[in-house]
């Protein structure tokens, strides 16, 4: 008899510790229904939101003939960017063609003020080397003198006199 009183006890000892598993289950269960409930209620409402997308969406679409309207539109707008780019691409080379140009004239230009240095000091040399008897003023006046002579005009006492 103490035998199968023991049995209960731990029978009972077990089925207390069973329910308590099955209360927390059950609990469990309970809030993962819960936040389903919530989740069903919220994707829910996403639905009839995008419902009311959808349908203001449709009331906006346009008919055929605007959209062939627009179409016109577009294909006006695209070939007037195309004559544009053409424009933008024949400019650029213009200008590039005409930056090459003035480069170019800047060289010869400096490269002719180089070359008359170069030649007015061979004809007038440093002080003290081929013309020891010349000063430096001496040499500013000839060269002032070689200038006035090769220009076609001279002034003259603040008026304009024409050598030929």
């Amino acid at each position: 008899l103490e035998q199968r009183a023991g049995e209960l006890q731990k029978a009972a000892g077990e089925r207390d510790k069973l329910k308590k598993e099955r209360d927390g289950l059950e609990r469990n269960l309970s809030s993962t229904k819960e936040s389903m409930a919530a989740m069903e209620k919220k994707y829910k409402q996403y639905f009839d939101k995008a419902k009311e997308v959808i349908k203001a969406l449709e009331a906006k679409q346009a008919s055929p003939a605007e959209m062939l309207q627009l179409q016109r539109k577009l294909e006006v707008k695209e070939k007037q960017a195309d004559t544009l780019e053409g424009k933008f691409s024949k400019q650029k080379a213009e200008y590039d063609r005409e930056l090459h140009l003035v480069c170019s004239a800047w060289y010869h230009q400096c490269s002719q003020a180089q070359r008359v240095l170069g030649q007015s000091r061979m004809h007038f040399p440093a002080v003290g080397a081929s013309a020891p008897g010349i000063s430096f003023l001496a040499r500013q006046r000839q060269v002032s003198q070689q200038r006035q002579l090769s220009s076609s005009h001279v002034y003259s006492a603040g008026r304009l006199v024409f050598l030929e």
